[in-house]
């Protein structure tokens, strides 16, 4: 049935798309506030912003969420099962990464840790609540996780035009000046391979969940 007809799931939907749009509104505000005390142009300092995966990927969670809570011809990519099921493997890409590489390098303080903590614990496990509870499954086929790898490592490229052309890189494990090539070579192919170990993940979970509840499996 349609997520509209549960109340609980709309409530869910809506609680987490809530959360996501608070986490990235709080950070702009605090990235924000952080670049007008370092005279950093506001400007620079969003674009600065929006060159994070970390934020581009709650971007898509949050329009995923509220699209899906309130269906319109414009959020129609969003409602796609296979759409949903490729954020789950980015969002959770972001929450490995953040957890696993990032956290020991900083320590942010009152709204800037909420924000942080929102980012990339908070709407990472509502998004998969959401995937797990509301998205229908046995639906999403192993050739999409070929199409799934296009958005990070699109990405990935990205970064590293970025940080060529202008000095400025999102992540320390792609700066190119103080790592060096090869060491961010292994840095991208090991994002490579743990992307589509969860691309694959996924759709076997999706398949498992399909055959229990009496839906089929895409090829």
């Amino acid at each position: 049935m349609p997520t509209q007809t549960h109340p609980s799931r709309r409530a869910l939907v809506l609680f987490a798309a809530g959360v996501a749009w608070f986490g990235l509104g709080l950070q702009l505000e605090v990235t924000l506030a952080a670049a007008a005390a370092r005279d950093k142009s506001l400007l620079t300092a969003t674009w600065e912003f929006l060159s994070y995966f970390t934020v581009l990927t709650n971007v898509l969670v949050a329009l995923a969420l509220t699209f899906h809570a309130y269906p319109s011809r414009v959020g129609r990519f969003f409602r796609k099962p296979s759409v949903l099921s490729a954020l789950v493997m980015d969002i959770v890409l972001v929450a490995v990464t953040y957890n696993l590489l990032l956290r020991r390098l900083w320590r942010p303080q009152g709204l800037g840790r909420v924000a942080d903590e929102t980012l990339h614990v908070v709407t990472p496990l509502l998004y998969i609540l959401f995937w797990w509870l509301v998205v229908p499954k046995g639906t999403t086929a192993w050739r999409n996780v070929p199409r799934w790898l296009a958005y990070p490592l699109g990405y990935l490229v990205y970064a590293l035009l970025l940080g060529t052309l202008v000095g400025f890189y999102p992540y320390y494990f792609l700066d190119v000046t103080a790592l060096g090539v090869p060491t961010v070579l292994l840095y991208v192919a090991a994002l490579a391979a743990a992307l589509l170990v969860l691309g694959v993940l996924l759709v076997a979970i999706d398949r498992a969940l399909g055959r229990r509840s009496g839906g089929g499996g895409a090829l």
